[in-house]
């Protein structure tokens, strides 16, 4: 694949990261911002559904493992909401085991990432899905 990006691609788009860490909250606010997106942070499953129906996101960054649900059910709410089900959604983890990537795609994630996620490879998904 070529390094040959256009930013002008991805400027002012809105991505919707739904992480609890804020380490990793404050990671991908810069790493998204210096791509050129316009980034936006939910620290909860239900803070993050409620922020999708609210801003309309061209992309959702979704942590597996959240408070009050995990990122498997929230996958399934967004793909059960017609105003949300044509949403890239790129699950994020920290270990896929077994056969959890090929199960996340088949319940409707458009791709998944392993933490740590390098800024290369996040721009790649990014340009792919966007």
């Amino acid at each position: 694949m070529s390094n040959n990006y256009d930013p002008a691609l991805l400027h002012g788009k809105k991505i919707l990261c739904i992480e609890d860490n804020p380490l990793e909250q404050m990671l991908l606010t810069r790493v998204l911002k210096i791509m050129g997106l316009d980034a936006c942070m939910a620290s909860t499953a239900l803070e993050g559904l409620d922020m999708a129906h609210e801003m309309h996101p061209g992309l959702i960054l979704l942590d597996m493992h959240l408070p009050e649900m995990n990122g498997s059910e929230v996958l399934h709410r967004i793909r059960n909401e017609k105003a949300l089900n044509e949403v890239p959604v790129v699950m994020v983890t920290a270990n896929v085991w077994g056969n959890e990537r090929q199960e996340l795609l088949d319940a409707g994630a458009s791709d998944v990432l392993t933490k740590p996620i390098l800024p290369e490879t996040l721009r790649q998904t990014l340009y792919r899905l966007m």
